[in-house]
């Protein structure tokens, strides 16, 4: 059940906070599917999918700001609270496994999301950014480098959508952009964390 004033439609892209006791929240992008019920995917051996088979609390965020996207993407990040400091409105979710396999090697889960507690925070005008677009489409393909059977053909892809944020993003955009040069195309040291893809 959607539980939320507007319909979701698409596949719409959410930071999620899920809780484990050792590490506290974890801070992850997840994409929610609508239709007549929400679901989403999890792809490999994620922490989000591993906090959702411990059946604990979890909440989504909608967002507008790419830094954050970038952030819960490609970082590992850990907080001491569920919720994300300029979130629109957020929901707290029950989730339920409905189908698992794998692609390749890697493996899937898909789950089903019902909100069970919500609010909206704050409403905006729509503004069509396209730098912003870029940043979301670069943050998705960049989440999947490492199951990617195309390596090459996706980083000059996410290039040419870092392009696109340079002519067209405002300041948080090209924050978030040069984020995801620092991660992608070099080494990420965070919060002691190193990644690199």
């Amino acid at each position: 059940m959607n539980k939320f004033p507007f319909e979701i439609e698409g596949i719409v892209e959410v930071i999620i906070t899920t809780f484990d006791t050792l590490a506290g929240w974890n801070v992850a992008l997840l994409g929610l599917q609508g239709g007549e019920r929400i679901t989403a995917r999890t792809w490999g051996k994620t922490k989000t999918r591993e906090n959702f088979h411990k059946g604990g609390d979890a909440y989504i965020h909608f967002t507008r700001d790419s830094f954050l996207f970038v952030e819960a993407a490609l970082c590992i990040k850990e907080q001491k609270t569920p919720h994300i400091e300029g979130a629109y409105a957020w929901g707290k979710i029950k989730v339920n496994s409905i189908d698992k396999g794998k692609d390749g090697k890697t493996e899937w889960e898909d789950w089903s999301i019902e909100i069970i507690e919500e609010e909206i925070i704050k409403k905006e005008i729509p503004i069509i950014n396209r730098g912003y677009n870029a940043i979301i489409e670069a943050t998705v393909v960049a989440s999947r480098l490492r199951i990617s059977d195309n390596r090459s053909k996706d980083l000059e892809y996410i290039g040419k959508l870092l392009e696109i944020v340079e002519r067209c993003g405002d300041d948080r955009d090209r924050e978030a952009k040069n984020l995801i040069e620092e991660l992608v195309f070099g080494v990420c040291e965070k919060d002691g964390q190193r990644k690199k893809f």
